[in-house]
């Protein structure tokens, strides 16, 4: 290895570990896969890079961030990345369409053509494969063993980080959603609504009312029995 082929190596490793440092303060996963495949096609050397990420559930390769792309999604096991994913190997490929593992519908969806590419497995602390990280065509060449072995050195740190950084989004959301619950069960109930108001008018104050208003002084009194006779006697003497 010639002086300067030494020094370009050490510069990489450089930044491998300047950029793994990074990566463990980085709290955005958006933020955190675009540092990755910008940091993963400078050491390799690459025109471009891509992430995939395995879904078990769905049984899915999907790729968050990919160079000039947007989302992609294939079943896992398919093509050069789910062969990767599936076995854990890396694989280099000087010539993709020679390859018929290649899947030629991701270059067909893109418009983007593929003629090299080296694609390593991401393995998270405890030795699962969690994802794939791909270099497709090398500005100079075709891609070689010490490509291969800086972007392994980079995907290990990547995958733990990822890993993290996911882990952390779900415990916010959680967190988030106990808050949101607490703020509900503790705020007091909305008071009753207040009666409306009777249209019946009050009487003016001082006034009685009308069942307590006193009877009239001329209400005709009954007559004794002994005045009825006294006024009979004496129609009957005149």
């Amino acid at each position: 290895m010639t002086e300067a082929a030494l020094r370009r190596r050490l510069e990489k490793l450089q930044s491998i570990l300047d950029v793994a440092k990074a990566m463990t303060a980085e709290r955005s996963l958006e933020r955190l896969l675009g540092l990755v495949v910008d940091e993963a096609a400078k050491v390799a050397e690459a025109d471009r890079c891509t992430i995939f990420l395995a879904d078990r559930d769905r049984g899915q390769l999907w790729s968050k961030v990919a160079h000039g792309t947007s989302e992609i999604r294939f079943p896992l096991g398919q093509g050069i990345a789910g062969a990767v994913a599936a076995t854990g190997e890396a694989i280099r490929i000087d010539d993709a369409y020679a390859d018929p593992r290649f899947n030629q519908n991701v270059d067909r969806q893109s418009g983007y053509r593929t003629h090299n590419l080296l694609t390593v497995p991401m393995r998270n602390t405890k030795g699962e494969v969690v994802g794939v990280l791909q270099a497709l065509n090398r500005r100079d060449g075709a891609f070689t063993d010490e490509d291969e072995e800086l972007l392994a050195a980079l995907a290990g740190p990547a995958a733990s980080a990822i890993e993290n950084t996911v882990l952390n989004e779900e415990i916010e959301r959680l967190f988030e959603g106990f808050v949101q619950a607490s703020v509900v069960a503790i705020e007091p109930p909305s008071p009753p609504a207040s009666p409306a108001p009777s249209s019946r008018r009050r009487p003016p104050s001082g006034a009685a009312s009308p069942s307590t208003r006193p009877r009239s002084s001329r209400s005709a009194t009954p007559r004794s029995s002994t005045t009825l006779a006294r006024s009979a006697s004496a129609s009957t003497s005149s």
